[in-house]
């Protein structure tokens, strides 16, 4: 199995970091107020065709393959908003023989960590990326937000999909254990 989900991730590798704008143009690295007001979701095929998109097209992308390869996944959305500092991810879960498998390929400093004990080590250890990964300094571990989602409909802005991800269901964690 870990092969097989390795595999997967190697082809989701494949999709460089950026987006399709409302315009139709490709971006890869935007400032993010343009980010903010150009950005939509690009159906699976779109991202596979031009091989570009976020995390958000990315673990869709990811999902696919998964589904392809008849491997159950679920997806999960962390949102983090503070004083300006926007910061969202999210990846794949898939749960085999009681471990849990981070199928991420978004961030460049994962570690190479893959394979946890349990689904809460596992968001721990994405919660820990975030200052790294966001640059956010003095983060504020009360003001993350984690959900379990399905399907987006293809074609949401940035803050439409943040509304949708907010209308699925929240997951609690002990957030004490982070740090």
């Amino acid at each position: 199995m870990e092969e097989k989900l390795l595999l997967i991730l190697k082809n989701a590798e494949e999709i460089e970091y950026g987006f399709i704008a409302k315009d139709g143009t490709i971006h890869h690295n935007a400032k993010m107020k343009y980010y903010l007001s150009n950005y939509h979701f690009s159906s699976v095929e779109d991202t596979l065709k031009y091989k570009i998109g976020t995390c958000y097209e990315k673990t869709e992308v990811i999902r696919y393959y998964l589904e392809k390869s008849d491997i159950p996944c679920k997806t999960y959305n962390i949102i983090y908003d503070v004083e300006g500092k926007i910061a969202r991810h999210t990846f794949c879960v898939v749960e085999h023989d009681g471990m849990f498998y981070l199928m991420e390929s978004s961030w460049i400093l994962n570690d190479n960590s893959f394979k946890f004990k349990s689904l809460e080590d596992l968001l721990l250890f994405v919660i820990r990326k975030y200052p790294k990964m966001y640059k956010i300094e003095g983060l504020d571990i009360s003001k993350i937000e984690i959900y379990e989602y399905d399907n987006p409909p293809v074609g949401l802005d940035f803050y439409s999909f943040t509304e949708y991800i907010r209308s699925c269901n929240r997951i609690t964690i002990d957030l004490s254990k982070v740090f």
